[in-house]
């Protein structure tokens, strides 16, 4: 619901942000929450894993997300 960006390192197996910026708002609850728990994983470090067509992404407290590619 809205544009994340930033710079970031890879620290041994873990990604860091060196700076990131999350623009816009999200207009309703679901998508906030959605939003949140993002910020939530990737904010302070985060490890990441491709498998086929899966991304996930595991935070230092082991919260994590898994996105499938599209198509």
């Amino acid at each position: 619901c809205r544009a994340l960006s930033g710079g970031w390192t890879e620290s041994g197996s873990e990604i860091v942000f060196t700076d990131f910026t999350a623009d816009g708002e999200c207009p309703d609850a679901v998508a906030a929450d959605l939003d949140s728990r993002i910020i939530t994983v990737l904010g302070d470090g985060f490890r990441a894993e491709i498998d086929g067509p899966l991304l996930t992404a595991t935070s230092q407290g082991a919260e994590g997300l898994t996105f499938r590619a599209a198509g």
